[in-house]
């Protein structure tokens, strides 16, 4: 990505509600420091459920560069997590998640602001946060 440009990813409709490792801390932190959270259960995500192609282009617009996405197969896809060294259970993992993922990983939920008080962080902004790691 940082020296061509493109972003080779499998599953292009597999939706995704990340979360900015910041929001963790803050919840982490307001529910160890603030009283009403013993024995609460959070359920986290970010601010909205994002594609590949979305978050390429999401990266595209913010570093200000052209940032292509291009679509591995399935077969592509699972070669190239055996090269990394995943496992054949990693793997299975990885095609369930894209494949067949349960609701709580692409449903946005209120948790961060409910416990913070103050919205959960988007995409763009972890882009802008890490453009030096795009070598932006």
């Amino acid at each position: 990505m940082k020296t061509e440009g493109i972003v080779r990813e499998a599953f292009a409709d597999a939706k995704s509600a990340m979360i900015h490792e910041a929001d963790i801390a803050s919840v982490a932190a307001t529910a160890l420091t603030a009283d009403g959270h013993a024995g609460q259960e959070y359920w986290l995500t970010g601010p909205e459920a994002l594609t590949p192609p979305e978050k390429v282009r999401t990266i595209s617009d913010v570093l200000g560069r052209d940032v292509r996405y291009i679509e591995l197969t399935k077969n592509e896809i699972v070669v190239q997590w055996r090269q990394t060294g995943y496992s054949d259970e990693d793997i299975e993992f990885f095609l369930t998640m894209r494949t067949n993922p349960p609701q709580a990983g692409y449903t946005v939920l209120p948790t961060v602001e409910k416990v913070t008080g103050r919205p959960a962080r988007t995409f763009a902004q972890w882009v802008r946060e890490n453009a030096a790691a795009f070598g932006a």
